[in-house]
């Protein structure tokens, strides 16, 4: 069961599939009644209590701003990057909290749990693998969910062409074949193709490959601008490429700070090659598992 808040990320057609594939339940809190998070919202508050109100660049003192002098002001201070911070709120929740006494339950919640446990058993038919079909599962579609085949070109999807050989077929061309993309890396799409997921590879992939979806949207929206005063141009692949090795723009380098750190993160995922605890091993294919035909299923 999965208690969402009522935000729109958490209402929609994809989330809900998400959803029915791995057979969870969707529940919605009340709008505006923190009081039914009351033990997630709690643990919220302890967690700043315990661990960033005492960091370096914490943002306590902008609760009076006029005291807020360059010397002491948080922008000036902040120190953490985010691989760190998440390190450390990992080691705070697993090593700190979960090992320490609690005042209402009188014992740590690790003890409590692992006793919980030796009552109840370990319920191991409902975990969710991290394998190749959950990562086809949960990347996203695009806005209008498909994209056209065209012959000899492949597909266009974010201003970027993708092409596999599996579209050299005459039977696919100009048809639409839905597609999903990777946010945090705009080298390769996934096309639903002869009833499996097939990778294709974008134009200067040695280039596109490891750059985000956000940094592209601020390249492409900030080479509009700079073209929009002389004449309209088409934002193809080779003219993008070119205004990024020419561009010196700070928010897009901040942006790609951003996406690495981000992208260390994601890296410590468990992958779905290596093998498993109990020897098994996955291999790591996304485009043979038959079952995302039913996630196409669902979308469509």
């Amino acid at each position: 069961m999965i208690l969402g808040d009522g935000g729109p990320e958490f209402d929609s057609v994809y989330y809900e599939s998400v959803l029915a594939r791995y057979q969870c339940t969707k529940k919605t809190r009340p709008p505006s009644s923190p009081r039914f998070g009351s033990i997630l919202e709690r643990l919220f508050g302890t967690a700043n209590t315990q661990l960033f109100n005492i960091l370096k660049g914490n943002t306590q003192l902008m609760k009076e701003p006029r005291q807020a002098t360059k010397s002491v002001n948080p922008k000036c201070n902040a120190i953490w990057t985010l691989p760190l911070l998440h390190e450390r709120i990992g080691e705070y929740l697993f090593e700190v909290y979960d090992d320490a006494p609690h005042s209402l339950l009188h014992r740590s919640p690790r003890d409590l749990y692992n006793e919980s446990l030796s009552v109840s058993g370990h319920r191991n038919h409902v975990v969710i693998p991290y394998d190749s079909a959950f990562i086809m599962a949960t990347l996203p579609p695009t806005r209008k969910g498909t994209a056209k085949v065209q012959p000899g070109k492949g597909v266009k999807v974010n201003h970027l062409r993708y092409w596999a050989s599996e579209m050299d077929d005459s039977t696919l061309a100009a048809s639409h074949v839905p597609i999903r993309y990777d946010p945090f890396d705009a080298g390769h799409v996934y096309a639903f193709i002869g009833s499996r997921w097939i990778e294709c590879i974008s134009e200067h992939h040695d280039f596109f490959s490891g750059r985000s979806e956000k940094e592209l949207a601020l390249s492409t929206t900030e080479f509009y601008r700079r073209q929009r005063e002389t004449t309209k141009v088409n934002c193809s692949a080779s003219r993008l490429r070119m205004f990024y090795e020419s561009l010196e723009w700070q928010e897009l380098l901040m942006q790609q700070a951003r996406d690495l750190e981000v992208r260390i993160i994601l890296n410590q995922a468990p992958d779905p090659r290596v093998p498993a605890a109990d020897g098994t091993t996955n291999n790591g294919d996304p485009f043979e598992d038959d079952a995302m035909e039913n996630v196409y299923c669902d979308l469509r």
